[in-house]
C-alpha cells in the first residue's frame, strides 16, 4: 500500500543547514527540506512511540533487549522498522523525499516539488537551457552562469509541461519566500556557558504559509497512527495525517507521484527528486545542472557489507541538491552509489525527454 503522510508544522522549523562566521558572529540558516535520514528517524521514533516499544532512560529513549538476545519487544521493534541500517527497514518499503502539498479544506489538492536547475526565463516563460555538441562535448548554448537558473516550485501544471517538454508560465510556480516564511532569532554569543562581550549569533528557522503543508509518500503494509511526530534539528513538532494515495484523485494521478516509483528505461537527461551522491568521476557524465560550491552537506552511510571510515569517523558522501539536473553522454542511468539509498528518498530520478536530441 502507498500512503501520502502530510506532515503539517505546528510551529516554526530547523532542518539545520549552512553556518557562516564573521569575526566570533555565527549565522545559521534552515534548509527548506529535511534530509531524509532525518525524516526516516522520525517517523521509526513515531512508529516505535505508538505501538509503545520504546523505554525511557537517562541517556534517551530506547528498544530493551540485550546484545544479541533480543526480547519480545525488541523483535517486534526490528520487524516493524528494521536495525541501524539503512537496508534494513522493516515494514518500511519505500520513502520519498519531502515535498510541498497545497491544500484546500484539510484535503490536499496539489503537490510541489523543487523546479528543475535548468530552467531559464524567456519572455516570461520557463524553458530549458538549450544543449548543443561543442568541442565533443554537450554544453548549455544559452547559459549564463553569473545569472544562473531560475529556482522555486511548481505544481501540476508545471511538470506537466516540463515532462511534455513545453514552455511553461512563470505563473504556474511559486518562489521559495511565497511558501517558506523565514523567521529570525538573535541572541547572545556563549564561550562556555559565559557570556562574550561583543559575540553574537543570528538563527533563521522557517514556518509555511497558508495552504502549504509537508508531504512525503511511504510505501508499506503498515499504517502509521496519525498524532504528533517530532522532526529536525531542534525537535520540531508536526502534526501528522496519513492517506491512501488511490482515495486521492489530485494526487494520485500528479505526474510527478506517478513517475517517482515506476521502473525506469534508459534516458539521456535526468532530473533528481530528493538529494543525489552523484558520482561526476564516471565517464556517463555529460553535463549537470547542481550548485556543487554550495552542497558542504554530507550523507554518513554504511552497508552490510562494508562501513565505510574515514581518519575514524564514518565516511561522508556529498550531495547533489533537489532539483538537479544530469545530461549523460549516451541514454543510460545516472551514476550514483550506494545505490540502495534510493530506499529512502536519495538518488530518486525522473527521465526527461529532450526535444532535440545532440
Amino acid at each position: 500500500m502507498t500512503y501520502l503522510l502530510e506532515l503539517q508544522p505546528l510551529k516554526h522549523f530547523f532542518f539545520g543547514g549552512p553556518n557562516a562566521f564573521e569575526g566570533e558572529n555565527h549565522f545559521v540558516s534552515s534548509e527548506y527540506f529535511a534530509q531524509n535520514t532525518q525524516l526516516l528517524g522520525a517517523l521509526r521514533r513515531h512508529i516505535l512511540t505508538a505501538e509503545k516499544l520504546l523505554k525511557a532512560h537517562k541517556n534517551g529513549l530506547y528498544v530493551p533487549g540485550k546484545k544479541g538476545i533480543p526480547d519480545t519487544d525488541s523483535a517486534k521493534a526490528y520487524a516493524l522498522v528494521g536495525g541501524l541500517g539503512k537496508e534494513d527497514l522493516g515494514k518500511i518499503e519505500r520513502l520519498s523525499p519531502l515535498f510541498i502539498l497545497k491544500m484546500d479544506n484539510d484535503t490536499p489538492a496539489d503537490a510541489l516539488f523543487p523546479l528543475p536547475l535548468d530552467l531559464l526565463k524567456k519572455n516570461n516563460l520557463l524553458q530549458p537551457a538549450t544543449m548543443q555538441r561543442i568541442g565533443g562535448e554537450r554544453l548549455p548554448v544559452d547559459y549564463n552562469a553569473k545569472e544562473g537558473t531560475y529556482a522555486g516550485l511548481g505544481g501540476r501544471r508545471f511538470w506537466e509541461d516540463y515532462l511534455a517538454v513545453r514552455p511553461s508560465c512563470k505563473a504556474k510556480t511559486r518562489r521559495y519566500d511565497e511558501v517558506f516564511l523565514p523567521h529570525e532569532q538573535v541572541g547572545i554569543g556563549l564561550d562556555r556557558k559565559e557570556i562574550v562581550k561583543g559575540k553574537f549569533y543570528r538563527k533563521t528557522d522557517y514556518r509555511l504559509a497558508e495552504p502549504y503543508c509537508f508531504g512525503a509518500l511511504l510505501r508499506s503494509d503498515y499504517r502509521p497512527q496519525e498524532g504528533l511526530l517530532t522532526l529536525g534539528a531542534e525537535n520540531g513538532v508536526f502534526r501528522l495525517r496519513v492517506h491512501e494515495l488511490d482515495t486521492l484523485d489530485k494526487m494520485a494521478d500528479h505526474p510527478v507521484i506517478q513517475a517517482m516509483w515506476q521502473p525506469r528505461e534508459p534516458a539521456a537527461k535526468w532530473v533528481a527528486l530528493g538529494e543525489a551522491t552523484l558520482d561526476t568521476r564516471d565517464n556517463a557524465f555529460a553535463f549537470a545542472f547542481t550548485p556543487w560550491p554550495k552542497t558542504e552537506k554530507r550523507l554518513d552511510y554504511h552497508t552490510k557489507e562494508r562501513h565505510y571510515r574515514f581518519k575514524g569517523k564514518t565516511a561522508g558522501l556529498r550531495l547533489a541538491p533537489r532539483g538537479s539536473v544530469v545530461y549523460l553522454e549516451k541514454p543510460g542511468f545516472p551514476p550514483v552509489a550506494p545505490k540502495h539509498l534510493n530506499r529512502i528518498g536519495y538518488n530518486l530520478f525522473i527521465p526527461i525527454k529532450e526535444s532535440t536530441h545532440v
